[in-house]
């Protein structure tokens, strides 16, 4: 069930502390900015695209109990706490972490 579970959770920290020392060897500060809150315009499209994950781990979860094996990657949605849990190994890596007030998303 580790799909299900969000991958693995050591390879992905370690994936990181490579990428953060590869800087630090070469005497550079890294810097992070992640996208703060949903601003007012944008949380229809927000609210519709929750609504399709919503959608696809119904289908998901469905196979599952029908077939009992993993779903095609083309169904594959990141964990919905990706961002806080890497902001967290960042800030564990000594990395400067910037959380902007507003979405970073320029609106199309």
């Amino acid at each position: 069930m580790d799909f299900i579970c969000g991958g693995q959770w050591q390879e992905f920290r370690a994936s990181i502390r490579r990428f953060v020392n590869t800087f630090q060897q070469a005497h550079c500060e890294l810097v992070v900015f992640f996208s703060g809150g949903i601003e007012e315009d944008m949380r229809a499209e927000w609210a519709r695209k929750k609504s399709q994950n919503r959608d696809t781990v119904n289908m998901v979860m469905q196979g599952l109990r029908q077939r009992g094996y993993a779903p095609d990657r083309k169904h594959f949605l990141p964990n919905e706490t990706h961002p806080q849990v890497f902001r967290q190994v960042l800030l564990n890596c000594h990395v400067t972490v910037i959380s902007t007030p507003y979405s970073a998303l320029i609106p199309r």
